[in-house]
């Protein structure tokens, strides 16, 4: 049966090249020219000639459209120092999820099973402190990491997380990333590193905070 691809979005073309008279294409040399056209990718797959020979993770990475890469997460400052057979198996991992406008990615009180860092969009971090009205705590943006503390302490989320605006964000299963990081020590060394400097820059970004709060003029010290 032929294979079915949606309508092309305002993609853009690429130069296939060597790849376009190859059977089964190279899928993450179309994936690092494509990052942020998807639907690039299925096009793709008529022009290069794919077949069912292909194996499985060719297929995920040539037609699904949260596909991660090497590439995002260089982006993101997440492994750079890693060699990229390290680099390609955090990205096997991992996968691009979308989110609306005001949408929650997870609310206070929650279990949850991801970790996630942002790509491009914002979101608010919200907390009720046991009253019904919500105080904005935080906005997380580009590079920000979100989650953290299901991956570290496995416990319940101390905040919920709104989507400001249109947001995209790549998402690791907890599990998969903790046996990643146990099975490969340099991996894991260099999560653990990101995280930590992520986490001074909340702190960091905490204290201002309090700072502002105590010393505004509409402070609760006057």
């Amino acid at each position: 049966m032929a294979k079915t691809v949606p309508p092309l979005k305002r993609a853009k073309p690429i130069r296939l090249n060597a790849h376009r008279s190859t059977t089964c294409v190279s899928a993450r040399t179309l994936a690092s020219q494509t990052d942020q056209f998807p639907s690039v990718l299925a096009f793709a797959v008529i022009n290069a000639g794919w077949n069912d020979d292909c194996d499985a993770k060719v297929r995920r990475v040539l037609l699904m459209q949260d596909t991660a890469t090497p590439q995002m997460l260089r982006g993101l400052q997440i492994g750079n120092h890693l060699p990229e057979t390290d680099q390609i198996g955090l990205a096997d991992i991992a996968n691009v999820v979308s989110f609306s406008r005001d949408e929650r990615v997870f609310r206070e009180g929650d279990k949850h099973s991801f970790i996630y860092w942002l790509l491009d969009g914002s979101i608010s971090l919200e907390m009720s402190s046991g009253i019904p009205a919500t105080k904005a705590l935080l906005t997380l943006g580009h590079g920000d990491v979100l989650a953290w503390s299901a991956f570290l302490a496995g416990g319940r989320m101390t905040a919920t997380a709104r989507v400001a605006e249109p947001t995209r964000l790549l998402r690791f299963d907890i599990q998969e990333l903790r046996n990643l990081c146990q099975a490969n020590h340099e991996i894991g060394f260099r999560v653990m590193e990101h995280l930590a400097s992520q986490l001074a820059q909340r702190l960091l970004a905490t204290r201002l905070q309090l700072l502002d709060l105590f010393h505004s003029p509409n402070g609760s010290n006057e």
